[in-house]
């Protein structure tokens, strides 16, 4: 057991889904809520840096009655493309240069 800053004892279950700083899960095995990142699929991308066999996520969110999407595509830990939409706007970003070192 850890030790809370008071010097007490607290339990920890490790089922228990841990929190980032982002507050999203840090582990899958967390009852979906509608804000979890959805998995579509692999899907090639191709942008500025070139095309790259990515893992397409969807994500939804709702905060002060303000619904927006947003999918993004990963080449492993590398956000290459993300596009992020609601009443108001679309935001894109894309990688557009690759130093390959």
């Amino acid at each position: 057991m850890a030790q809370r800053q008071d010097g007490r004892e607290r339990q920890h279950d490790a089922a228990a889904p841990t929190r980032r700083a982002s507050g999203r899960s840090a582990t899958t095995n967390a009852a979906p809520s509608k804000d979890a990142p959805q998995d579509l699929g692999n899907e090639k991308v191709k942008v500025g840096a070139g095309e790259f066999d990515c893992k397409h996520w969807k994500m939804s969110s709702d905060a002060g009655g303000l619904k927006t999407t947003t999918d993004s595509w990963t080449y492993k830990s590398l956000l290459v493309k993300m596009v992020s939409t609601n009443d108001n706007m679309t935001t894109t970003m894309e990688l557009t240069k690759l130093d390959k070192k």
